[in-house]
């Protein structure tokens, strides 16, 4: 009997040393290790990539421990706002139908991952050609949230177009994952059959958090000694709501003992730098990103982990960023300032405080209740998250998860 073999067409997908690994490198990974012939297809540039490829040909075959990655050959952009960027998805999903001539295995299902829904139309057309179940994946919906977070008209042609897709590609495919909780409730407004609906969070992976890359000396040097640190790391963007963290900040400057440490970068980053420069914030630090697989030991760098995003509507349907699950992996308390709606990670965890996005009078509170806390306390949290992370988000459990719904579609 021949493998299972799953394509994975995710144009932002990524390795460990190229970018941030993520989702589809860990799932198809522990896929692999269960005996799955995987193949990733992703764009060899693009704003995720630490390290982009340099292609000579079209595309390029790696192989990961049994793991492959097709690269394929994008135009080159800067940021995640690039006009370039848009083109780059029409490409990309036009250019999979060369996949055909590369000798790969004949794929038994293909899943399109998201946030941009347009790489379905080349998904699909594989699909087809190859006689393949079709699997979307939702990590981000779309165009719901370029409407309500990046404040773009639901009435400009190319939201309406993005609109359309999406709708198509519910009602084309065979399963439909998110790794949002809730994103049913949505998608059956725009025409989804229920039944085809699975949830698949994002997750960690505990021989990552077992044995991380050591930070460089310089770098812990920067950390303030001594102190209740409380820590952010990731993205320094809009979504992510820093600027209440910085006016917290400022409640918190008669405390010596507590700091913040931000580590990160994003279009952001200036802006609040500059900001916390103009309330003279010393109590704040901002440090430069590190590689991946030195994350977890920045998070033992924290006291407390700090976890936040703007309030939109869109959040009612779940959020899934990989910096929840690795701070609950982390084993640290978490200050938890996101409207999530029915998701409540850090209630069912019992390991952190939970406050009203937004509201810096409630996250300088949430510290000054951690400051009190006895290190036993901390520590008991922190066993909490990590206990919760276990059984529940360990990419090994969710690749079971993902080998179940597939192979019972």
């Amino acid at each position: 009997m021949s493998k299972p073999t799953l394509w994975i067409i995710n144009q932002y997908a990524s390795t460990p040393d190229t970018g941030m690994g993520g989702r589809s490198f860990y799932i198809g990974r522990e896929l692999v290790n269960l005996g799955w012939e995987v193949i990733i297809v992703a764009s060899a540039s693009h704003h995720l990539l630490g390290k982009p490829l340099q292609l000579t040909d079209w595309y390029k075959i790696e192989n990961h421990n049994g793991l492959k990655f097709v690269w394929l050959r994008m135009p080159s952009y800067k940021g995640a706002h690039s006009k370039k960027r848009i083109y780059g998805w029409f490409k990309f999903s036009s250019t999979l139908k060369k996949l055909q001539l590369i000798d790969l295995p004949k794929p038994s299902h293909i899943l399109q991952s998201s946030p941009s829904p347009i790489p379905f139309y080349g998904a699909r057309k594989l699909a087809k050609r190859y006689k393949a179940k079709l699997i979307f994946e939702v990590r981000d919906i779309w165009p719901l949230s370029l409407v309500q977070i990046g404040n773009k008209s639901p009435n400009h042609p190319f939201i309406k177009f993005l609109q359309y897709t999406e709708d198509y590609a519910y009602k084309h495919a065979d399963i439909v994952i998110s790794n949002l909780k809730f994103a049913w409730k949505h998608m059956i407004t725009r025409g989804m059959e229920k039944s085809k609906f699975h949830w698949i969070p994002n997750g960690y992976s505990e021989e990552e958090f077992a044995k991380p890359e050591p930070l460089s000396p310089e770098f812990i040097a920067k950390f303030p000694k001594d102190k209740l640190i409380v820590g952010y790391a990731g993205t320094l963007g809009l979504a992510n709501n820093l600027f209440p963290l910085l006016d917290a900040a400022e409640l918190l400057k008669e405390h010596k003992d507590i700091h913040i440490v931000l580590v990160g970068e994003g279009k952001l980053k200036q802006e609040l730098i500059d900001y916390a420069n103009s309330k003279n914030l010393e109590n704040v630090s901002f440090l430069n990103r590190v590689t991946k697989s030195q994350i977890p030991s920045v998070y033992k760098m924290f006291d407390i982990c700090f976890m936040s995003l703007v309030r939109e509507d869109v959040f009612k349907y779940g959020i899934s960023p990989n910096k929840l699950f690795e701070y609950l992996a982390a084993g640290k308390p978490i200050i938890y300032a996101v409207d999530s709606g029915e998701f409540k990670p850090v209630e069912e965890a019992k390991c952190g405080i939970t406050v009203t996005s937004g509201n810096f009078n409630d996250i300088a509170q949430a510290v000054l209740d951690f400051k009190i806390q006895s290190d036993s306390e901390k520590a008991t949290l922190g066993s909490n998250a990590h206990n919760y992370a276990k059984a529940n988000y360990e990419y090994y459990s969710l690749s079971k998860k993902m080998e179940s719904i597939l192979l019972g579609s």
